[in-house]
């Protein structure tokens, strides 16, 4: 299992489900601060984490598990 499953799982087991108007596609890695990536004309959403954590495991797990509580819970509706 891999870092991101676990994360993801430990995740759910903590928040149950998540809000699923949104097709979860990844993570991606930008110049910006990390934040959730919507593309509402497909539905879809995705992680975005900032280069730092590409290349720093304790930043990574750190920005991964705080947009996973977004992602759980996303501000935007799918329908927007």
């Amino acid at each position: 299992m891999s870092l991101e499953e676990k994360v993801f799982q430990e995740a759910r087991s903590l928040l149950g489900d998540p809000i699923n108007d949104w097709e979860f596609i990844g993570i991606e890695f930008n110049e910006s601060h990390p934040h959730l990536r919507y593309y509402p004309s497909e539905g879809k959403i995705s992680i975005s984490l900032s280069l730092k954590a590409k290349y720093d495991e304790v930043q990574y797990i750190f920005q991964l598990s705080h947009e996973l509580c977004h992602l759980f819970y996303p501000k935007r509706n799918s329908q927007v």
